[in-house]
């Protein structure tokens, strides 16, 4: 048969992504992707000559976590759709401790230095979090 003629044949519902002939990710394999997204969003945030998480960190985190839900198999799907959050609520602080380099002494400095800027992130993650759970609704619907 020549490779025009082949039929692609339907992935089992528990192992497809969004496609249901292309076998999805393992949960792990998915966070691994947004997680690696934000990562290197950071990385280039990093490398700049700013202090602050820039649109740059905020697209990759999107992308990430968009690709994540896309890509995952079904049976992963709570799991990609709860990430965004969590993801941000350790990458943010984490990110901004290594960006100012600053050592922190009491409550007060942590809260400050590190609770504000991830405060200042929450439409980021509500915009990544609203699209993860419209993309997972969506492929829990169909």
């Amino acid at each position: 048969m020549a490779a025009s003629q082949r039929v692609r044949t339907r992935v089992p519902a528990p192992h497809r992504s969004i496609l249901p002939t292309v076998p999805g990710l393992p949960v792990g394999a998915a966070v691994l992707i947004a997680v690696a997204c934000t990562f290197l969003g950071f990385l280039i945030d990093a490398n700049g000559d700013s202090t602050d998480l820039t649109g740059t960190f905020a697209a990759l985190y999107i992308v990430g976590c968009v690709a994540a839900v896309l890509t995952v198999r079904y049976r992963g799907l709570f799991t990609a759709m709860v990430l965004p959050p969590l993801l941000l609520f350790v990458a943010v602080p984490l990110a901004y401790k290594q960006l100012t380099g600053v050592a922190m002494t009491s409550i007060t400095e942590v809260l400050l230095k590190l609770a504000v800027p991830l405060v200042e992130r929450f439409p980021t993650m509500f915009l990544a979090t609203a699209l993860v759970l419209l993309i997972g609704g969506a492929r829990i619907m169909l």
